[in-house]
């Protein structure tokens, strides 16, 4: 059975590995990830990612979103496939989606297996706006909902998870550092459906939509992946 991994909580800021495999195939291929980030170039959007060793690493595929929920495709970089040495890795996003915009990597071995990365953004704020989301786990979540911001200063973090009607369902707070931070909200005993999830510090605020579903769900790309396979 294909395994579909999703890599939770990874921090821009920290170099820490993170190991995109499927560790109960013996024979499936795995990627360490050292870095991933995306910025802005002039009228062009980059994302670039590091790895430190990669086991049968087919390709990556890039995806793009608007909203955090849905994505398209946007390009695919060849992997390199069995190697010990540190690669990196450049995609120049040519069609400029807007003043926000979502991206994460599907890797893909050689046999056809995949694994998800964190999504991170691309934010075209001031250059004095007070925080910055910088990744998050998948917006489609059936249990937790964790992102990693930066913030220009300390303070308090205020967040709401209201309906599209307004409605709040869930609100809390967080003091934030200067610096990276990191906020995760528990969504198991939210009913399914779409929502809007609202970050405040100071007169700052940041909205993004959700949507809670009743298990993981796998990315349409993924499942043409799946479905080439059997082929």
């Amino acid at each position: 059975m294909k395994q579909i991994i999703s890599i939770l909580k990874l921090s821009l800021a920290a170099l820490v590995f993170v190991m995109l495999c499927a560790p109960q195939m013996a024979q499936a291929g795995c990627v360490f990830l050292k870095t991933l980030e995306a910025k802005t170039s002039k009228n062009n959007n980059v994302l670039s990612w590091t790895t430190m060793a990669e086991t049968d690493n087919g390709f990556f595929l890039i995806e793009r979103s608007n909203n955090g929920i849905d994505f398209e495709q946007a390009g695919r970089v060849q992997g390199a496939g069995t190697t010990i040495d540190q690669k990196e890795y450049k995609y120049v996003d040519l069609e400029n989606k807007g003043l926000r915009v979502f991206y994460r990597l599907i890797q893909v071995d050689i046999t056809g297996d995949v694994n998800i990365t964190n999504t991170v953004l691309i934010n075209r704020k001031s250059a004095d706006s007070v925080f910055e989301i910088t990744s998050m786990e998948n917006a489609v979540t059936d249990k937790f909902f964790n992102m990693n911001l930066t913030s220009s200063k300390e303070g308090i973090l205020e967040y709401r998870l209201q309906t599209r009607m307004g409605e709040v369902l869930q609100k809390g707070q967080l003091e934030v550092v200067k610096g990276e931070n990191a906020l995760s909200v528990d969504l198991s005993q939210t009913t399914v459906g779409t929502y809007q999830f609202s970050i405040r510090i100071t007169n700052e605020i940041e909205v993004i939509a959700l949507r809670k579903v009743a298990e993981p769900e796998a990315p349409g790309s993924i499942l043409t992946i799946m479905e080439e396979k059997k082929d």
